[in-house]
């Protein structure tokens, strides 16, 4: 999709190609289209410019502009990202356990009326998609049985050029353990 907004076509058209070409090469039209309206909230909650630099750069920066996509949209993997991630880079703690993620999600549930509402199957489902985001991007990576190895980004000069500008210092601060 960056790709195409980057030739200049607009989101109406994509979703047209989407729907005639199935863009995402998924097994049923109705997948594409959630997928399409998924991947179109992450773009437009971030500055015109990360969609720029996306097709400019190298595929790091494309994961990191990924993740703070996502980040910029689910607040609640944002508050991750500021309270246990952070904290572990913060910290020098360069473990991430699966009981980082219940922890986090049991504090949420006393803070929040309808998080506390939640089952234990949406919490662990969330936490499978939270640990893909990290190890897809490049943030983590496999280790051993529920736990991880937490990776300090290398934050291309550009990107942080561009959070710099746009005043994202949580989603900065988030991402490295620093302040800009």
């Amino acid at each position: 999709m960056v790709k195409l907004l980057s030739e200049g076509k607009d989101l109406s058209e994509i979703r047209a190609l989407n729907d005639a070409e199935n863009l995402f090469r998924v097994k049923t039209a109705y997948r594409g289209k959630t997928i399409f309206n998924a991947v179109t909230a992450r773009i437009e909650a971030i500055p015109y410019e990360f969609i720029d630099l996306f097709g400019k750069t190298d595929v790091l920066t494309q994961k990191l502009i990924a993740t703070i996509a996502v980040m910029s949209v689910e607040s609640l993997f944002l508050d991750f990202m500021y309270e246990v991630y952070r904290e572990k880079l913060l910290m020098g703690d360069k473990t991430m356990a699966a009981s980082d993620f219940v922890r986090f999600f049991r504090d949420k549930q006393v803070q929040n009326e309808r998080v506390a509402a939640w089952t234990d199957i949406t919490f662990n489902r969330l936490g499978r998609a939270y640990r893909s985001v990290l190890l897809q991007s490049g943030l983590m990576k496999n280790s051993r049985k529920n736990e991880w190895i937490v990776e300090k980004p290398v934050i291309n000069r550009l990107l942080a050029d561009i959070i710099y500008e746009k005043k994202m210092d949580v989603i900065y601060s988030s991402l490295t353990g620093e302040v800009k």
